[in-house]
């Protein structure tokens, strides 16, 4: 088993998981996993920018930026999907939390990463 092998069964072991878990109890998994992890937005952020850090290397072994951007779409697809049920929700929280003045320093990091990887992007496909 090569290395996006190991990945790709990572994520379907823990979306399998997670499936069976908010199926059957989602309470448990809200209580448990998701509120524990969620409730330190630093400790999340840290652990995800290793993870993505790690992944994304071993994905550049196989894949071009343009293609992993590519790929990003349906990921995003699917985020869409499990999210338009909760739109009027999202709507309200992105009125009263993300549409204020605390945006920036909110959300710098995540929005210095996806500037890093726009510009790689455009520089692989362009230049």
């Amino acid at each position: 088993m090569n290395q996006i092998e190991v990945i790709a069964l990572i994520v379907a072991s823990f979306a399998t998981i997670k499936l069976i878990f908010i199926t059957l109890n989602p309470k448990f998994w809200f209580n448990n996993i998701a509120k524990k992890f969620w409730s330190n937005p630093k400790l999340a952020s840290f652990l995800a920018i290793i993870a993505g850090g790690i992944v994304l290397a071993i994905l550049l072994q196989n894949l071009t930026i343009v293609q992993i951007f590519a790929s990003m779409l349906f990921v995003i697809s699917l985020l869409v999907i499990g999210f338009a049920p909760f739109s009027k929700d999202m709507l309200k929280l992105i009125e009263n939390k993300i549409l204020n003045k605390n945006t920036w320093k909110r959300s710098w990091l995540s929005i210095i990463i996806w500037i890093i990887l726009i510009i790689w992007l455009f520089y692989e496909i362009f230049v």
